[in-house]
């Protein structure tokens, strides 16, 4: 089981923000982030990127394997700190564009805690809940 954030907003719905690691930001960081509408973001990393992959380009070309396992040191650890702090992000990007926090649910993926958290908060009328387990 994953848990996740749930949000919700007045006229988009919800969306679900898993906690910890993202593997996505990891592996297509921009492509990631324009996907979830972090223009900014997806257009600063989107440069990171081709900048590094010009950058290792160019030692490769010189033949530099020092200055390509530097530049390839440095990638990693650019995808690990994105994926790190990829949903992090998600999560204040969507609190920015007017997304309430409602609280927490357990799932194998987005949707399931979506779901588990709304029939939850409709069988308990009086309260929405913070927390539940599917």
């Amino acid at each position: 089981m994953t848990t996740f954030d749930i949000y919700r907003h007045p006229t988009l719905g919800y969306a679900a923000v898993k906690r910890g690691f993202s593997w996505p930001g990891f592996f297509v960081g921009p492509i990631w982030a324009l996907s979830k509408r972090m223009w900014l973001v997806g257009g600063l990393l989107l440069a990171a990127q081709f900048f590094l992959f010009a950058a290792q380009s160019d030692a490769a070309e010189k033949g530099d394997d020092g200055a390509r396992l530097v530049l390839f040191l440095i990638q990693l650890t650019f995808s690990l700190t994105i994926g790190v702090l990829a949903n992090k992000r998600w999560a204040r990007s969507l609190s920015r564009r007017g997304f309430e926090h409602l609280g927490t649910a357990d799932a194998e993926e987005p949707d399931g805690a979506v779901a588990s958290f709304v029939n939850s908060a409709a069988l308990n009328t009086t309260s929405i809940p913070t927390r539940i387990s599917a």
